[in-house]
């Protein structure tokens, strides 16, 4: 009877049944705040169809004809490794089933073939989502009738705020391809409201390293722009709609004045050690990160030891930083580097750096306009957060780099 089964799950078209656990999947990454089960049953349904499908030479002849899979791939083995010389046995347990679906999702995407119309609409599914929690979030500020706190934003995805800013720049690079790539003028016209929709959001978040995104985004699209078939009038309503929506939040929103004279504060603190309103711990953290990794520049201190090591260096700190309106210690947050190359330095050293960097490199190599979104999204975002040590960040990167890099050949 298993064997009966067995067969008739090989006779199934496994990429059509992961094609659509892939809707449920986008689902669980935007809401996996308020429960993992649509999350957990994407992992495990694609994972499962995958195992199950019986062309491993096909798939393993794919995964050799991508470079950047298999420096992913290796790299994930160096993590692993990695138990050789952690002490913290407990924390690399809990951290590398963690990453498990980033090796997973990697070998599910590598050899799962769908058509471009269907990764238009796991695409539009996800960016769906992300409208929807930014719209709920939006009216529940709104019957609250008090601003979101300006450093947790979200109140459905709470203390997310830099995992929000990375889905809402995405979707509005997605939505942007969508603008330049479907011709018919009413889902232009919704494409471009919901960019402009993005664009508040992305602002009124507040995350700065986005905001450089998607000045970034912004202008590699008015480049796209001008080098299409578009008419002028319509080039010069979405650089006009883009330059209002921009102009009127910043000069009108508390949360983005809030975020200036933050910006402020660090500018002077730079220049005036004797400051004390310092509102980033990051100028604290980066260095310390730096001095933690001196003599394991090579293999790093191991999963497991990573974060010990770098919180032994920042107790020691007896600077106060600015936070929610007074001052705190460094040493009184459990943290992590807040830069997700200098995390994997401290993890797997300059060796763990360099494969996961020629990963992102090779991956370029093959661009396509979506996965050149999604490279300026991530590579940002890792600069001032270690996306790949919490779920939020993890899943997206595990779920969209390698299922966009394949599809190169499909892409305009």
């Amino acid at each position: 009877m298993l064997n009966t089964l067995l067969n008739k799950l090989k006779r199934l078209n496994h990429d059509m049944i992961i094609y659509y656990v892939s809707f449920i999947f986008c689902l669980g990454i935007v809401f996996q705040g308020q429960t993992k089960i649509p999350l957990t049953f994407g992992i495990v349904f694609t994972t499962f169809f995958w195992l199950i499908k019986p062309n491993y030479k096909e798939k393993w002849k794919r995964l050799k004809e991508n470079k950047a899979h298999l420096f992913l791939i290796l790299f994930y083995i160096l993590l692993g490794l990695s138990i050789l010389w952690s002490e913290d046995t407990k924390t690399f347990e809990r951290l590398i089933q963690l990453k498990l679906s980033l090796l997973l999702s990697t070998l599910v995407w590598s050899s799962t073939v769908l058509t471009k119309k269907q990764i238009h609409a796991i695409l539009i599914c996800f960016i769906g989502a992300v409208t929807l929690h930014l719209g709920l979030d939006l009216i529940i500020s709104g019957l609250n009738s008090e601003d979101i706190d300006v450093h947790k934003f979200s109140a459905i995805s709470k203390n997310r705020k830099h995992y929000i800013a990375l889905y809402t720049l995405f979707s509005f690079g997605v939505s942007n391809y969508f603008i330049l790539y479907i011709k018919k003028i009413r889902y232009q016209v919704l494409f471009l409201l919901l960019s402009l929709f993005f664009t508040y959001n992305i602002l009124y978040i507040g995350s700065r390293i986005h905001i450089i995104g998607l000045l970034l985004l912004s202008a590699y699209f008015i480049y796209q722009l001008f080098k299409s078939n578009f008419s002028k009038k319509i080039i010069n309503l979405s650089i006009l709609g883009l330059l209002l929506t921009i102009g009127s939040i910043t000069i009108f929103s508390e949360r983005i004045q809030f975020k200036i004279e933050e910006t402020k504060d660090e500018v002077i603190r730079i220049f005036d050690k004797t400051y004390k309103k310092n509102t980033n711990p990051r100028v604290y953290i980066w260095p310390e990160a730096i001095k933690t990794s001196e003599g394991h520049l090579l293999f790093g201190h191991g999963l497991g030891d990573a974060q010990n090591e770098l919180n032994i260096h920042t107790d020691q700190i007896e600077i106060e930083f600015w936070l929610n309106n007074k001052n705190t210690k460094l040493r009184d947050k459990n943290i992590n580097s807040h830069s997700q190359y200098l995390e994997i330095i401290l993890q797997v050293g300059f060796l763990g750096l360099f494969l996961f960097l020629a990963s992102l490199f090779f991956g370029l190599k093959r661009s396509n306009t979506l996965f050149l979104i999604l490279s300026i999204c991530l590579i940002l975002s890792m600069f001032t957060e270690s996306i790949l040590e919490r779920q939020f960040g993890l899943v997206f990167f595990a779920f969209f780099y390698p299922f966009l890099i394949e599809k190169q050949s499909s892409q305009p």
